[in-house]
């Protein structure tokens, strides 16, 4: 049976990695995550998108933000309005300003909407469809949240070197639909 690794850990580790990652090797993968995504997720009947504005070493996401405009897709990026309370999704154009938030994130000053597919950044994730964050529960707390409400379609964004299988789940981590990496696409009932 495989021991399970405190998500401190693993968060620490796998941060590390991320930042080892090449820049010019980051930003090709992070194009072919995005081919990826593209190809095998079925995004084309959610007319609002939700992405992020990448922070420390994340996938980055502006081609895609670039991408879904241009196929006439809205989207929109989180917000943290109130602490430990799941975020809001403000509408966003490439190119509108984006302010300071908490945690080194930029949020947007558009209106809020309800994307019905939100694009997550992980640091690890799960074969079996479970993604680690950095420790502050915003996304599970969103999603549960947004799932109470409507159908949600959840996909997490990762390079393939942040799987990591001795993760603990906890009762409150909400799964992933999709997993996209730079060398498969995992889905999830």
């Amino acid at each position: 049976m495989l021991r399970k690794v405190s998500k401190d850990l693993l968060r620490a580790e796998l941060l590390e990695k991320r930042a080892a990652i090449d820049p010019a090797d980051h930003k090709v993968r992070s194009l072919e995550i995005i081919q990826n995504f593209l190809q095998s997720i079925p995004f084309q009947d959610h007319s609002c998108i939700g992405l992020y504005d990448a922070i420390r070493h994340e996938v980055s996401v502006g081609p895609l933000v670039v991408e879904l405009a241009d196929r006439g897709h809205a989207t929109a990026l989180p917000t943290i309005e109130t602490k430990n309370a799941p975020l809001l999704y403000k509408h966003y154009e490439l190119g509108d300003a984006l302010v300071d938030g908490p945690f080194g994130t930029r949020e947007p000053v558009g209106l809020v909407t309800a994307p019905s597919l939100l694009i997550l950044p992980m640091v690890g994730f799960t074969r079996d469809g479970y993604r680690l964050g950095y420790g502050g529960g915003y996304y599970d707390r969103t999603l549960e949240e947004l799932r109470r409400q409507a159908a949600v379609v959840a996909v997490g964004l990762a390079f393939h070197e942040q799987e990591r299988q001795d993760m603990n789940v906890d009762p409150h981590d909400e799964r992933l639909d999709y997993i996209v990496t730079d060398r498969e696409v995992l889905a999830f009932d």
